[in-house]
Parts: structure tokens; C-alpha cells; sequence
């Protein structure tokens, strides 16, 4: 006959899951310009936003903000930093930490050397909030893909925080980025690789 003694007492204790460290569906475009104020530092924009406070539409800051919102999903918001010239872009998003982690996604409105990129690449990397570099590799397809080239370096260092993009135009990257951005869900069951 079998002992009806208690072998073992289980104890279920269902805790909420932390809040998220970072909005997985917004993304930050980082803007180089002239006439920076520290107003400019962060804002959060529309699609005709830009026009609104200043920038104008031939602008790639403005291209990118059109071609973020342009996808079939349209993600959840956008995050535009200008910062000064006499910044990298390092400096830029650490400046923006400083006030915010609330996004996932990074995209430039300029041209920016490799080494800079690569900067940037080794910064988010360190980073201990996860984040995404959305770039535009713009030249011939045999420049881009050359021995020493931007996608040459970012293969060799092993990069794991950047999405690049053969494309015609800086801003292109931020479509990439606004499609990405569109797909994520952030429900609790959900997850999305691009």
C-alpha cells in the first residue's frame, strides 16, 4: 500500500515582469546642425513635425522623418536629437541618455567617416541599454563592399548593433529603421528579429 504522506510542497509565487528598459518600437534620429540650441536637444516629433519647428523639407533630417513614418506599420514614435558640429556622434547620444533611454532604433541624417561610425559601433556595444544602429552604405556596390570598406570593418569587429543598408540616400536608413520599429509589437508574448 502507498503512503499518502506529503512528498514534496509546491509554492507558485507569480511576480509581474519588470518594466521594459527601453521603447523596442521608437526609434532616434540624430541631427547635425548649424544653428543648435539646446531646445533642440530632444524632441519628440510627427511625420509634418519637422516642418514645424524648423527644419526644411529638403533637409535629410526631414527625409528621414518621411521615410521613417512611410511604413505600412507605422511605428510608435520618433525621437529627433539635433546636436552641434562640433559633437561626434557619441557625444550626441550621450547627451541624449542623459535625458532619455526610451528608444531602440538610431538613425544619422549625415555623412559621418568610418571611424566615427565605428566609434559609435564600439560605444553601443558597451552600452548596457540595448540599442540599434541603422545605417546607409551609399557608393558603388563595389566601394561598399571593398576590402577595407565601412561593412568590411563593422564584419571584422564583429558588430552586432548595427543594421546596414545598401541604399541611395543617408536618410533611406531611417526607412529601415521606421519598418523595423512598425513590425514590434511589445506585447508580452511577442518578439521580432529583422
Amino acid at each position: 500500500m502507498l503512503s499518502i504522506n506529503t512528498i514534496a510542497r509546491v509554492i507558485v509565487n507569480v511576480v509581474r515582469p519588470a518594466a521594459s528598459p527601453t521603447s523596442w518600437d521608437t526609434g532616434l534620429l540624430l541631427v547635425k546642425d548649424a544653428s543648435f540650441a539646446d531646445a533642440k536637444r530632444l524632441r519628440t516629433e510627427a511625420a509634418a513635425g519637422l516642418i514645424a519647428d524648423g527644419f526644411d523639407n529638403t533637409t535629410e533630417a526631414y527625409k528621414a522623418a518621411q521615410k521613417y513614418f512611410a511604413s505600412s506599420l507605422i511605428p510608435g514614435r520618433l525621437l529627433v536629437s539635433c546636436y552641434p558640429a562640433s559633437e561626434t556622434p557619441v557625444e550626441a547620444l550621450d547627451a541624449v541618455l542623459q535625458l532619455t533611454s526610451d528608444f531602440y532604433g538610431i538613425a544619422l541624417t549625415d555623412t559621418r567617416t568610418d571611424e566615427e561610425l565605428l566609434a559609435l559601433n564600439t560605444h553601443l556595444s558597451g552600452l548596457d541599454k540595448p540599442a540599434m544602429l541603422f545605417l546607409s552604405l551609399i557608393g558603388t556596390a563595389t566601394e561598399v563592399v571593398a576590402s577595407d570598406s565601412l561593412l568590411d570593418k563593422l564584419h571584422a569587429a564583429d558588430s552586432r548593433r548595427v543594421i546596414a543598408t545598401y541604399a541611395a540616400a543617408v536618410s533611406d536608413a531611417a526607412a529601415v529603421m521606421g519598418a523595423a520599429m512598425g513590425q514590434q509589437s511589445a506585447h508580452a508574448s511577442s518578439a521580432f528579429s529583422l
